[in-house]
């Protein structure tokens, strides 16, 4: 009885907050501008340099677009318990915004207090995340959409296939005014309502990586490792702790290879969270790695590695589809008995899927030796995902036009 109790008083303030926003999306919404009156202002919140490549196509076609004004508001990797951040991660985010941006419009959303966005004038804000208490209170999106259109265009490429009381769930929803969805498969999900955008146009980070293939580096003898961070089987899986030995062997016994180790950001704070190592066992694995004369990724983004990587070995990753697009080989050595949305099931039955070192480390030295049986069902695979997202990045702008003249 408690617990219907609990869940019913749930349920009821879960509806309140969703007509609050309600109103405020239809309030927002409804703001247009007349062509040709003002430039379109456009925010982007940038938070992690890892996952600026999602909305990096977008923002750079707003930049040449004299339509539009677009600005980056840099927001320091924060911590919603302790209202804390790291001041070094800020100033690395600031550099390498600055550094490919050297004339860009880079705001600091800390400078001895928050940015206040309200009075700034943007008519829409791009989320580079779907997680909220990663962010201030004031820069959420259910204060933010009582001023700006909020905007979120997906920071990982779909693979699971999430139920729809996942996103119903999720507060960061509520007042997402247009949602550009990673595939019409997840829009489907998300449940119709008139003062909202759920919308499938195609991923801009796809139509980059396609536009960068020209570069790809095809005979490269770099054999490239992307561990991931969590150990939850519903999610893949890690073969970290269980390769990360095991994989410096490789230089043992291909020693012309160029080995390149990519971890989940995360993996190492996670490793330390949960015990699984200390900080002089991480400092140690480092130095072992580059003992064994392999090296850990140093590039910004992970495509600027892709284009000069011959062989990817992998978990599970939001990234991995921007290889395959390549049409190079991958390894994938995660769980696959997993609920993948359609496009990843696609990519999979393209790659090579091992279920431990040995077989692993024997694809490894089958594709070294020119045997790649996959290549032609690869290429077929990415005809198809190609269809559906080249293009991407111009749909998104014109959507934006569209809806700002004529919502």
């Amino acid at each position: 009885m408690f617990e219907q109790i609990k869940e019913a008083a749930h349920s009821t303030v879960w509806n309140v907050r969703q007509m609050k926003a309600n109103r405020c999306l239809k309030r927002t919404g409804q703001k247009k501008l007349s062509e040709g009156a003002r430039k379109i202002r456009v925010g982007f919140l940038v938070q992690m340099k890892e996952v600026w490549d999602k909305q990096a196509p977008v923002y750079e076609k707003l930049t040449a677009d004299n339509r539009f004004s677009a600005s980056l508001i840099v927001v320091p990797p924060y911590d919603s318990r302790t209202s804390a951040f790291s001041s070094g991660e800020y100033e690395a985010l600031l550099r390498f915004l600055k550094t490919k941006y050297p004339a860009g419009d880079i705001l600091k959303a800390y400078d001895k207090h928050w940015l206040d966005l309200s009075p700034m004038g943007f008519d829409y804000i791009f989320y580079p995340r779907d997680w909220e208490n990663e962010l201030p209170p004031a820069y959420r999106t259910g204060e933010v959409i009582k001023y700006a259109k909020t905007c979120y265009i997906p920071y990982g490429i779909g693979g699971f296939r999430y139920g729809r009381q996942f996103y119903l769930k999720r507060s960061f929803f509520l007042s997402l005014y247009i949602n550009f969805c990673n595939s019409k498969e997840e829009a489907a999900l998300f449940p119709e309502n008139r003062y909202k955008h759920n919308i499938f146009l195609g991923l801009p980070v796809i139509d980059g990586s396609i536009a960068r293939q020209q570069s790809n580096e095809a005979g490269s003898n770099t054999v490239l490792w992307t561990p991931r961070w969590t150990f939850e089987e519903m999610y893949g899986g890690t073969t970290f702790f269980a390769y990360k030995d095991k994989i410096l062997s490789l230089k043992t016994k291909m020693p012309d290879i160029n080995l390149i180790l990519r971890p989940h950001p995360l993996t190492f704070k996670n490793a330390l969270r949960l015990g699984l190592m200390t900080e002089r066992e991480i400092e140690e694995y480092k130095n072992s790695v580059r003992e064994h004369g392999a090296s850990f990724d140093t590039n910004e983004m992970a495509g600027d590695t892709f284009r000069q990587t011959g062989i990817l070995i992998t978990d599970y990753s939001s990234i991995i589809l921007e290889f395959f697009l390549s049409g190079k080989p991958v390894i994938y050595c995660a769980k696959t008995n997993i609920n993948f949305s359609e496009t990843y099931k696609q990519m999979i039955r393209g790659c090579y899927i091992t279920e431990n070192w040995e077989q692993t480390e024997t694809i490894v030295q089958k594709l070294r030796n020119g045997e790649d049986e996959l290549k032609t069902v690869r290429t077929n695979i990415i005809e198809n995902i190609k269809k559906q997202h080249i293009g991407a990045t111009e749909r998104i702008v014109n959507f934006l036009i569209n809806d700002a003249y004529h919502s």
